[in-house]
């Protein structure tokens, strides 16, 4: 064999992996690095072990040279051909031309200039060559040593001549025979790796791919239970307020009927009107309700910075506009500035949803609401507190927990659902906020509510 040469050869066993039955176009090798799927510890075990046998240098390298598993290093490649600039160049050499392109089940054998022979058998992955299993750093048996070739070697490049030829001669000696059935061995081992990577990632995805297929199934059950259960709730709604309503305003129309024929009853007309105008107005409320709890469930909201105080005096008015029946004072505690918090267009709805409630569910003369602003900081975060207190029945502790469900709960005070709070909830929540309710007057629920909201500052 000639210095430089090579020779190509073929283990006579078949070992070609079907790559076919296994891999898929859906998975990305192009990132797969040796070393995210072999056990290193375990490899070098193995090698260091089969070295014991046959005492040759044998390493696994990836594709960017990178050594992951070495054992049995030679003395004159690692004291002398790879710690001298001239001569490592030539085993950078040698290492690029074994990195070529071999089948796999195939091994590609090689004399370096410097005169050792090396073996390389390739690790391949769903048909992508990710590293080199080496085998070598040793001299055939049936060859004389040139030793004229390392006497001029140790000189033309200084080396220590007597510790030069003292490492030659302990390299290894193999014959021809032995090295064919160890590369019998070797090849197979290197498919071996390259079988049990594979699978080991298609396992690996196949794995990823079930959890992420049972989230995905887990996700349409919940989005499938969420859209029963919205479909029963608006249809319940319908069912029951919307036809309430309808029935107020039938009621009413009857008996404008029986009214209109009959003298002095303009005063109890215009009081029926008003009625069915209330009526009317409650529904289109409702409407308008099931339409903004169902935009801000499907499709989220947009967090914006928000003036507080502008969106409150707002929601004020509204409050005052609808109440016209009925004594309404409103009590606010303000700051001088303007504060902004992160909220959106929804906001002055779930205000105004608030101040209903307080307004229905209230039994006094005269319905008293406070409104107070104050800024609070909550695990070093500044937050904005908003407190709605009322005078009216208050809320039962046991009541207090689910008042903000959306479900099917008839109120004899104002025959509503409560999708007003509903709709509350949903929103502050998608504002990142928290809502929640407590007594005006610690102790005494009778003595009306409290709703408090809590918003990030802006």
């Amino acid at each position: 064999m000639l210095d430089g040469s090579s020779d190509k050869k073929k283990d006579p066993r078949d070992y070609q992996f079907n790559i076919e039955k296994f891999s898929s176009n859906k998975y990305d090798l192009s990132e797969l690095k040796l070393e995210d799927i072999i056990d290193v510890p375990r490899f070098q075990s193995i090698l260091d072990n089969f070295h014991e046998l046959i005492n040759v240098a044998m390493a696994i390298i990836d594709m960017e040279g990178k050594i992951l598993v070495a054992t049995g290093w030679q003395d004159i490649c690692t004291k002398f051909h790879r710690a001298y600039p001239k001569t490592e160049k030539r085993c950078i050499e040698s290492d690029i031309y074994l990195t070529q392109d071999v089948e796999q089940g195939e091994f590609l054998m090689y004399k370096c200039k410097n005169n050792m022979i090396d073996i390389a058998t390739p690790i391949i992955v769903g048909n992508k060559r990710i590293g080199t299993l080496f085998f070598g750093q040793f001299l055939f048996e049936e060859e004389n040593i040139d030793y004229d070739f390392f006497i001029k070697q140790a000189e033309k490049f200084r080396f220590d001549k007597e510790e030069y030829l003292s490492a030659l001669e302990r390299v290894p000696r193999l014959n021809k025979e032995k090295i064919d059935t160890v590369m019998s061995f070797y090849t197979e081992f290197a498919v071996m790796i390259s079988e049990l990577s594979y699978k080991n990632i298609l396992l690996k995805n196949l794995v990823k791919e079930q959890r992420e297929n049972q989230e995905r199934l887990r996700n349409s059950e919940e989005k499938l239970k969420k859209s029963v259960k919205q479909a029963e709730f608006y249809r319940d709604l319908l069912a029951h307020d919307i036809a309430n309503k309808l029935s107020n305003v039938y009621s009413s129309v009857q008996l404008m009927d029986m009214f209109k024929n009959l003298d002095n009853n303009i005063d109890k007309v215009e009081d029926l009107i008003r009625t069915i105008k209330e009526e009317v107005q409650e529904g289109k409320n409702i409407i308008s309700n099931v339409r903004k709890l169902s935009k801000v469930e499907d499709k989220g909201v947009e967090i914006k910075p928000i003036n507080l105080k502008n969106v409150l005096q707002s929601t004020i008015k509204h409050a005052e506009v609808r109440a016209q029946r009925r004594k309404l004072k409103i009590a606010k505690a303000f700051p001088d500035k303007d504060i902004f918090v992160k909220g959106g267009d929804f906001l002055i709805d779930a205000f105004e949803n608030i101040l209903i409630n307080g307004a229905i569910h209230n039994e006094s003369e005269t319905i008293k609401i406070w409104i107070e602003i104050s800024v609070i900081r909550k695990n070093q975060i500044e937050k904005v507190k908003i407190e709605f207190k009322d005078n009216g029945v208050g809320i039962p502790n046991n009541k207090k927990k689910t008042l903000f469900q959306k479900a099917y709960q008839k109120s004899s005070k104002s025959g509503g659902m409560g999708i007003g709070l509903s709709l509350v909830k949903t929103i502050i929540d998608s504002y990142d906020g928290k809502i929640w309710v407590e007594n005006r007057v610690k102790g005494d629920y009778t003595q009306g509510s409290n709703f408090i909201v809590l918003l990030n500052k802006k």
